[in-house]
């Protein structure tokens, strides 16, 4: 089996994965530590060598969530945007068809491709079909509003259960594309 596309996520019970503002304060592993959830992260981590992330994740993980530090280090790294793209030398950007994109990191050598961002980032991917499995960790939380996870698209996808763990009080859910 060659290279995968993942979303690896979490998100609140009741769909969202960040407040309306992008806040990500509800995330118990934001600040605290949480030996299990590092854990499931460290081994998913070492499966990929690729990261596409959309620009609003970008700008939110160099500013707010690891502005010293770039948590992604050794990893080839994507931001997909439209906009003009940003000098850092730590990540190259993409603009246009980025399903069209993907197929392509697909086919390149390498290990799995790891997807980070929200719904504006994944609908496309989810409505080609682009995204090979989900990992999502649920967080007991439930926000009342805020960001989905995922937006309405008109189209089906089935997907099928590989496996739920619990990991410290929340639950990873673990599905990969139908075939459907």
């Amino acid at each position: 089996m060659g290279r995968e596309v993942v979303l690896y996520i979490a998100a609140s019970l009741d769909g969202y994965i960040a407040r309306k503002d992008g806040s990500l304060d509800w995330l118990p592993a934001i600040g605290q530590e949480v030996p299990e959830v590092e854990e499931a992260y460290e081994a998913f981590y070492g499966t990929v060598d690729t990261v596409v992330m959309g620009r609003k994740t970008y700008e939110q993980v160099v500013r707010e969530i690891s502005p010293e530090h770039w948590p992604y280090e050794g990893k080839k790294c994507y931001v997909a945007s439209s906009g003009e793209p940003e000098e850092d030398g730590r990540v190259e950007w993409v603009g246009g068809d980025l399903v069209r994109f993907l197929s392509y990191l697909k086919r390149t050598p390498g290990k799995d491709i790891w997807i980070v961002g929200g719904s504006r980032l994944l609908a496309p991917l989810v409505e080609a079909g682009a995204i090979d499995r989900y990992i999502i960790t649920i967080i007991p939380v439930l926000l009342g509003e805020g960001i989905p996870l995922f937006v309405e698209s008109g189209k089906e996808n089935r997907l099928e259960l590989e496996g739920v763990r619990p990991l410290d009080g929340m639950v990873e859910l673990r599905y990969r594309k139908g075939n459907a």
